[in-house]
């Protein structure tokens, strides 16, 4: 069995999404969080791509096609402060490189989103620094190396490690989203799709 990576880097929120995020206000007293309902996604390093992978349930190459809001999470009575709210992006995908996620279908991956004033304006959650582990936006092409959650969260996707995410240009050779370097980004980084699917095979066949 795979194991799954899920230390803290952000907290994000999964339960089925309510309206895409493009408003200034949330209501709040629709998006409350059940209990148990967090995900944390990963901020760790893997020192190479055999280690990223033996973490990974699946590799996909996948393009975001929804940002939209997660749940709500009330926090404790604080001046100027209601909670956060958790973003779930939306990734259709288009090739599994490892695991068995069909071609076709969407995953859900949790992500960062907002502080929710007592007002109901949103103010972006800074958890990390955007350039080193930079938001998904809609029309990102990236291999993914996601972690399937387990109950209570069964059917959603976490990103295993900051160097988890590669951006496909053009000519297929890959880049990192971001700048949180480690060994397996040294064994990612400038290989093809082709290269790293082949890589990827052999350590399946393992």
């Amino acid at each position: 069995m795979r194991s799954r990576a899920y230390s803290i880097w952000l907290i994000a929120f999964i339960s089925a999404a309510c309206n895409t995020g493009n408003t200034d206000t949330v209501k709040v007293e629709e998006t409350r969080a059940a209990p148990g309902t967090a995900l944390a996604t990963s901020y760790q390093t893997f020192s190479s791509l055999a280690e990223m992978a033996a973490a990974s349930t699946d590799v996909i190459i996948g393009t975001v096609i929804a940002i939209e809001d997660g749940v709500f999470q009330p926090a404790p009575v604080l001046e100027d402060f209601r909670g956060t709210l958790g973003l779930r992006v939306v990734v259709e995908v288009e090739q599994t490189l490892l695991g068995s996620i069909d071609p076709g279908s969407v995953v859900a991956i949790p992500w960062a989103g907002y502080e929710i004033g007592e007002d109901g304006a949103r103010r972006p959650l800074v958890t990390a620094d955007d350039s080193a582990i930079p938001r998904p936006q809609i029309g990102d092409r990236d291999v993914w190396f996601l972690a399937a959650g387990t109950e209570p969260h069964e059917g959603y996707h976490g990103l295993v490690g900051a160097d988890g995410r590669y951006r496909v240009p053009d000519n297929e050779v890959l880049q990192l989203r971001g700048n949180v370097f480690s060994g397996a980004f040294n064994e990612i980084a400038g290989r093809s799709l082709e290269e790293l699917a082949d890589t990827l095979s052999g350590i399946e066949g393992e």
